[in-house]
Parts: structure tokens; C-alpha cells; sequence
């Protein structure tokens, strides 16, 4: 283990002259040493200081010079933000690993690592090969854009999460780089980042189908391009995991994979546990891949049995449901009819869950607006790993409808945990990109797969099949409440069974080469939700904290989320900063209601200095629902 040396900001000028801020641990030794980088919007001088300094600075205790770059137009970074991986971010990322090649202290091979965002970015400029890139870690991050992101889910808006993760952008963007670091500039990059601020809520409504937008930086676009190896990291709570088995299923290059039980977070201190030592498995990853020798293999962590397994091979077994239930065996038809949903979604939690409270809850009560087949209870121990698919004939009275599949287990008390989830928008049952409307009354195939499943059901367990015509708030509901028929003779659900695995250990978290950052808590976080009938009420103020520089950050945020006459949602979002004679104050506000043919989209940002608007800009819209 080495000591660390840290650079709290270092400048580093990309092509066109911009220069892109970033914070450098260091291993103090006179060797020339491989270099890490991590690249996101979530600014480095306070964004995730705290955080930060676990990972970097172990990742630099064992020997790696690990940078934290802020990207364009974010932190302390110039220029200004464009969109979510924009070619200009990944041209960025190419020239800083360029020049960490030429640094004195780096031996000439850089690595990539990066949760989310940042493990988005790692795959995208990983395909593009520049020169010096060795290895990637990604991270809770995807290969399609358009069908597993934050945006869309099965063809359809995710009504609860598009407009907030929207604000959310528009509110980190719009912050200004710290005059403390990038002296009295600071001004001028702020005005320039605000003038070029992005309309993210217009920008992704606009583009309903998978269109060129949402194939740029999708990797599944050709999974070949990526020829260094990687370590992909997914967990089962998490919005992502489909693409972590995908890209497991999918490279050619050497990779391995860890799917364990958590939401959207880092394995060392992700909910629900159990946690694992992720420094040093990330430690270990570079320096083996760095090396020559990188490990490859998949491991999960079996749900419901807690323990962790590899070497796992599957055979797909086949379920029909029936009227009676789900069985092994075929049996006669029966046309059913899925109950229209009052509430259907309300158990169903966050779609990126990275708290216990954003967990889905007990099922039983969606169970109750689903039609619903049920097996008989296993006889013995079986487990589950892959992905489940359902292929059925639907017919619908509308030419757009949409279809919600649960896969729950149930024990011996009737209680019904949620396994896996699957939402398709069944105008794009055949294609996302060009979508068909419903023929109506006619009787039509579809085939869809479920999220990922890792869970061992227990003897005395029933699985559980529910199908819904909505799932609120997550997901937008289909314009004219259509009427959904199912045929049973027409129905299998294949389900992959574990045949032979190893179980094996992962370790725990244990001291790792810095500490988080200390900070002064001034006030803790307040979290409410409030839901009455087809009203949710989301509350939260964040904490507000004082870093070592001096610099304080507040931050507080609403959104509302309605369903009566048309759906309807709000986000609200201030953010304050202030140094002892200066303060800046963000606003941002949303609101999108949808109307049965087009989205009426309404935005305002505001930014104040001081108490003085200094920039403001209004957006009001309205964008035609494309079968949607």
C-alpha cells in the first residue's frame, strides 16, 4: 500500500481549448504508474467530495493515479453541458486519456471506471478505442439508451421518473464552478454554461421511438467495437441489470460480471446488502487486466437464499397458465380479460431504487388489480437465474394499450414479493423504432422478456404471473383506458432454472486507503411522501453542508404526480450555494401534462446572484404522443 499524495484541482485543456477540471489521488512513489479515470456532471467539488476519496484514494493506495474529472460545462469545468453523452463529451474523455499518456508519472496505460453516468461513458468511449485505454469498470450503466435508461421502459414514458431526472440535469447544469477554484473567470463560464443550458424534457419527449438520438452511445449497436476488457457491475434492485447480463451475454472481449442484491450505488455501501469490498475487487480488476490476465466468469447473489453463486448453468422450463392457474402442462383455452387498473403500480417502488424506502413493497395489493396465475407449491428448492419470457396472443379495443407482467413468489402465508417486472408498450411489439397501432379486436403475438431474475423460491413457494394494463406512477398510462383480452391456449411463460452452480464467497467491506470527506452537517435531510387516490406527493430537503473550503449547499426539491382527468406531473427543484459575501439560488420548474393526443410541457429556470435574477428562461410546448 502506498502513502497518497492529492491534488485537489488540476486543469486539463481538451482540443478546442476548453479547459475541464478534475481532482487527482496519487500514489507516492517515483515509478511511473498506471492511471484511472472517472468522468461524471456531479461536480467534484461538492457533488460527491464526500464520497470520492473511498474509492480514489484506495484505488491510489494500491498503486493507480486516479483522477476525478468533472465533464463540460459541469463543476469547475468550461464550456457548456449539450446533453446527456454528447460526441462532444466522449471527444473530451478521448483527449484527457491522450493526456494522462504523456504525464510523467503515468507508465501510458489508463483504465476507466464510473457508476451511472460515468458508467455510461466508460462503455461509449471504450467503443470508440482511443489509444492508452487498457481496461473499464461500468457500473449500474447500460448498452441501449433508449430501452434501459431513465427515459423510456418498454416503449413508453416512465412518467415518474423522465420530468425529475429532467430538472435534476437542468439543476446541476445550471450551477456555476466555484470562484474559490477557477478564480475571477468564474463569471463569464457561468453565463456561457447558462446561455447553452439544455431543454432536456423537450429534447427526450421529442424523440419517442429509437431513433438515431438514442442509438448514438447505445453499445448493443455493435458490442464488437469494445475490444478491452471489462468489468460490468449490476445489481438486481437496480434499473439497470438487464444490461449487465446483456453485456455479460455479449461481449467478445474478456469481461467479468457481479450482479448483487442492490439498488443504484457503488457495491461497498449499496442497499439492501449484504455489501461487498468493491475497492479491492476494483483494485484487483485493474491490476490483472492491466497485466494481461484478466479474470473472467459471472457470479450473482441468489435472492432469497443470500448466498452468492457462479458457474451457473440454466435449462428454460415452460409454464401455462391456465384459468385454474400456472402449471407444467398445457391445458384447455379460456379467453380472460385483464382487470382495468384503478391503482396497479402502487407497490411497485422507485424505477432506480438507491434507498430502503424506494424498495418495492408487498405485492398483494397489485396482486389484487392483476389477473393473476398461480402454480402449485414447489416440492422442492428451485432457483431461477436469467431472464424469463412470456409469449402470448393479446387482442385490445384501442390501437394503443400496454401491458404490465409481474413474476412474484409467494409463501406459505399468501405474502407476494416482487421477482421481476416487465412493461411493454404494445404499439412497439415489433419494433421500438417503428412503432404500429393495436388492430383492433384482432388477435396479436407478442414476446417480451422480464428483468432479470436470481432468486431461489423455496418448497411450499408458488410463483405468481400477474398481468396489468398499467403500472402508475412509473410508467404513463395508454390514452382511453383499452379493454385487454389474453388467450390462455395461447400462453407460455419459460423460465430459466438453475441445473449446477458453485457457491462461493465475496468478502465484506473492510478500511480502505482514505477516508470520506469530512464535512459540517448543518441540518439533516427530511424525506415525506404523501399519497391520497391518484395524488403522490414526493417532499425532500437535503442536507445542507459546509465543505472544508468554506463553500455551503442546500438543496430541496417537489414533485407531484397525478391521476384524474389527465395524468399530470410536476418537479420543482431549488439549490443554493454561498461562500461568506456570496450566494447563488437555482429554481428550476416543470410541469408536463398528457393529453390523450400530445404532451403540454412547460419549463422555467432561473438562476440569482446575490438576491438578483441574473438569467431566466421559460419554455412552454406542446409535443403529439406518438402512439404512446
Amino acid at each position: 500500500m502506498f502513502e497518497i499524495e492529492t491534488l485537489d484541482h488540476i486543469g486539463i485543456r481538451v482540443t478546442d481549448g476548453t479547459v475541464l477540471a478534475a481532482r487527482l489521488w496519487k500514489p507516492d512513489t517515483p515509478e511511473r504508474v498506471p492511471a484511472l479515470i472517472e468522468c461524471t456532471p456531479y461536480r467534484k467539488g461538492d457533488g460527491t467530495a464526500i464520497v470520492d476519496p473511498v474509492l480514489h484514494g484506495y484505488l491510489a493506495s494500491r498503486g493507480f493515479a486516479s483522477l476525478r474529472v468533472d465533464l463540460r460545462g459541469s463543476g469547475d469545468s468550461g464550456g457548456a453541458a449539450l446533453d446527456e453523452y454528447a460526441p462532444q463529451e466522449l471527444a473530451d474523455i478521448e483527449a484527457v486519456i491522450a493526456w494522462l499518456t504523456q504525464q510523467p508519472w503515468c507508465n501510458g496505460k489508463v483504465g476507466m471506471l464510473g457508476i451511472s453516468w460515468g458508467g455510461f461513458n466508460a462503455l461509449q468511449v471504450a467503443a470508440l478505442r482511443p489509444r492508452g485505454l487498457a481496461s473499464i469498470v461500468t457500473a449500474c450503466s447500460t448498452d441501449d439508451r433508449y430501452g434501459d435508461d431513465v427515459h423510456y421502459r418498454g416503449g413508453t414514458v416512465l412518467f415518474a421518473d423522465m420530468l425529475s431526472w429532467a430538472t435534476t440535469m437542468l439543476a446541476f447544469s445550471a450551477r456555476p464552478p466555484d470562484p474559490q477554484t477557477v478564480g475571477e473567470d468564474w463569471r463569464t463560464l457561468w453565463q456561457a454554461r447558462l446561455d447553452a443550458l439544455p431543454d432536456y424534457p423537450a429534447l427526450w419527449l421529442s424523440e419517442q421511438r429509437r431513433s438515431a438520438y438514442w442509438r448514438h452511445g447505445s453499445v448493443c449497436e455493435d458490442y464488437d467495437a469494445i475490444e478491452v476488457p471489462v468489468y460490468v457491475v449490476g445489481g438486481l434492485a437496480d434499473a439497470y441489470t438487464n444490461a449487465a447480463l446483456r453485456l455479460d451475454r455479449n461481449l467478445a472481449s474478456p469481461h467479468r460480471t457481479l450482479i448483487g442484491p442492490w439498488g443504484h450505488s457503488w457495491p461497498h455501501g449499496a442497499v439492501p446488502g449484504p455489501n461487498v469490498d468493491f475497492p479491492s475487487l476494483c483494485a484487483e480488476w485493474f491490476e490483472a487486466s492491466m497485466a494481461g490476465t484478466p479474470p473472467t466468469g459471472t457470479t450473482f447473489f441468489l435472492r432469497g437464499s443470500d448466498a452468492w453463486i457462479d458457474d451457473v448453468v440454466t435449462k428454460d422450463t415452460n409454464w401455462f397458465p391456465a384459468e385454474d392457474g400456472l402449471g407444467d402442462v398445457a391445458g384447455p383455452g379460456t379467453v380472460l380479460a385483464i382487470p382495468r387498473s384503478t391503482g396497479h403500480g402502487r407497490c411497485s417502488g422507485d424505477f432506480c431504487p438507491s434507498t430502503v424506502e424506494a424498495l418495492p413493497t408487498g405485492q398483494s395489493a397489485d396482486d389484487d388489480e392483476s389477473l393473476v396465475f398461480t402454480s402449485s407449491p414447489f416440492e422442492a428448492d428451485t432457483a431461477f437465474v436469467g431472464f424469463p419470457r412470456l409469449d402470448m396472443f393479446v387482442r385490445a379495443d384501442q390501437p394503443i394499450a400496454q401491458l404490465i407482467g409481474r413474476l412474484c413468489a409467494v409463501d406459505a402465508q399468501g405474502r407476494s414479493r416482487l421477482v421481476s417486472r416487465a412493461i411493454l408498450n404494445l404499439t412497439r411489439r415489433n419494433s421500438m423504432s417503428h412503432p404500429e397501432p393495436m388492430p383492433i379486436g384482432e388477435w396479436v403475438h407478442i414476446q417480451f422478456d422480464f428483468d432479470v431474475i436470481s432468486d431461489q423460491f423455496f418448497a411450499g413457494e408458488r410463483l405468481r404471473l400477474c398481468l396489468a394494463d398499467a403500472c402508475w406512477p412509473m410508467v404513463l398510462p395508454a390514452p382511453c383506458s383499452p379493454s385487454i383480452e389474453v388467450d390462455t391456449a395461447q400462453m407460455t411463460l419459460s423460465m430459466p432454472v438453475v441445473t449446477s452452480c458453485r457457491h462461493t464467497n465475496l468478502a465484506e467491506p473492510q478500511s480502505v486507503g482514505a477516508d470520506r470527506m469530512r464535512v459540517e452537517i448543518l441540518s439533516r435531510p427530511d424525506a415525506h411522501t404523501k399519497a391520497e387516490g391518484g395524488r403522490i406527493e414526493k417532499t425532500y430537503r437535503g442536507a445542507t453542508i459546509r465543505y472544508p473550503g468554506g463553500m455551503t449547499v442546500a438543496s430541496r426539491s417537489r414533485e407531484l404526480l397525478e391521476r384524474y382527468l389527465m395524468p399530470t406531473a410536476s418537479s420543482e427543484r431549488q439549490q443554493s450555494l454561498a461562500r461568506e459575501g456570496w450566494e447563488v439560488d437555482i429554481s428550476v420548474n416543470a410541469r408536463l401534462v398528457c393529453h390523450d393526443e400530445q404532451f403540454a410541457l412547460s419549463s422555467k429556470v432561473t438562476a440569482s446572484l446575490n438576491g438578483e435574477v441574473i438569467f431566466e428562461r421559460e419554455s412552454v410546448q406542446d409535443i403529439a404522443r406518438d402512439l404512446m
